[in-house]
């Protein structure tokens, strides 16, 4: 078994989060389990453009940049059709909310190989041990420039080297849907700290949902490490399909409320059960949710409607796979 270590290069601000996931690469990779390295030598190769390739994503209109930092042996095609899978799923599921002129003059960087001594050198929080993956956004607004610069790069991401039995790389699916979000959903960058749990149930559902699918969609068997990285709980349902909290507890995201593993539930349950609200919210949130107050009424309203339709039935759901939601 080899190891491999993924990460998508966004540019820098604040971070996505140390995630735990799973993550695949097809076929197998090419890095060796111990490759040494000369960091300081690769870091100059790094600035002299010479470990970094650039193409045209295949599905949506932005560039993919993967960059194979203390890792000459990495699969860069192996990376680049990863992205592809997961861009076409992005597409397939929340394609209907989102503006494709939006990822025009955009770039999406990728870094394969060991990438803490790549993110220590970029400046951002957490590099000393990336461990499941970590993303950051680099190009977004601010109050002075409300609207996203044109031609930018959009974040970056680091992952883990493990892959799982199955040959994924745990993450590289999660952080990138985390970087699609930021270039075609969440756009508002600088509203990040107004959002608290305004969108949290998207925010870390999504990516959750998009890896899982994928995953799915490809016939592959679910990493058994789902079953433990949620404090150690037992998760039940298919690899975790169901949530322990209610929809207004994951709508608000009460407090002990798991965003990663609750916010996915809500992402499926939406996306096989009501595709309409969930293309809604997909749009609500690309208009942005955070800039005025009728903005935020309008948000709200969706997640009241939601929760009136659906949370009885959400609770059943549950139920077959499962799961008690409690009080809440």
């Amino acid at each position: 078994m080899y190891r491999f270590t993924f990460g998508m290069a966004f540019a820098v601000l604040f971070p996505l989060a140390a995630h735990s996931h799973d993550l695949g690469i097809v076929g197998t990779s090419t890095l060796s389990v111990e490759e040494t390295c000369d960091e300081e030598a690769d870091l100059q190769r790094y600035k002299d453009d010479e470990l970094s390739e650039t193409r045209d994503s295949e599905v949506l209109p932005h560039s993919l940049k993967v960059t194979h930092f203390c890792a000459d042996s990495a699969d860069v095609d192996a990376a680049f059709d990863w992205l592809r899978r997961a861009e076409e799923q992005f597409v397939a599921l929340f394609g209907s909310g989102i503006k494709e002129k939006d990822g025009a003059s955009k770039t999406i960087h990728i870094v394969v190989g060991n990438g803490n001594r790549l993110c220590r050198h970029f400046g951002y929080a957490g590099c000393h041990d990336i461990g499941w993956g970590r993303a950051y956004r680099t190009c977004r607004t601010s109050e002075d420039t409300p609207t996203m610069p044109r031609k930018c790069e959009i974040g970056v991401a680091f992952m883990d080297e493990d892959p799982d039995e199955s040959g994924w790389f745990r993450n590289i699916v999660h952080e990138h849907g985390h970087l699609l979000d930021y270039a075609y959903v969440r756009r508002d960058g600088h509203f990040y700290q107004w959002d608290a749990s305004l969108t949290r149930w998207w925010y870390e559902g999504m990516p959750e949902y998009l890896q899982m699918s994928l995953r799915e969609s490809m016939g592959l068997a679910h990493n058994p490490d789902r079953e433990r990285i949620y404090r150690g709980r037992n998760l039940t349902g298919p690899a975790g399909t169901g949530s322990g909290r209610s929809l207004i507890s994951t709508i608000v995201m009460q407090s002990g409320t798991n965003d990663y593993l609750s916010g996915r539930a809500m992402v499926r349950y939406l996306h096989t059960h009501d595709p309409a609200a969930l293309t809604k919210a997909v749009k609500l949130m690309r208009a942005s949710v955070w800039r005025d107050e009728g903005a935020m009424l309008r948000w709200w309203k969706l997640m009241h409607k939601i929760q009136r339709k659906h949370s009885a039935a959400y609770r059943d759901w549950n139920r077959e796979l499962g799961v008690d939601l409690g009080e809440l």
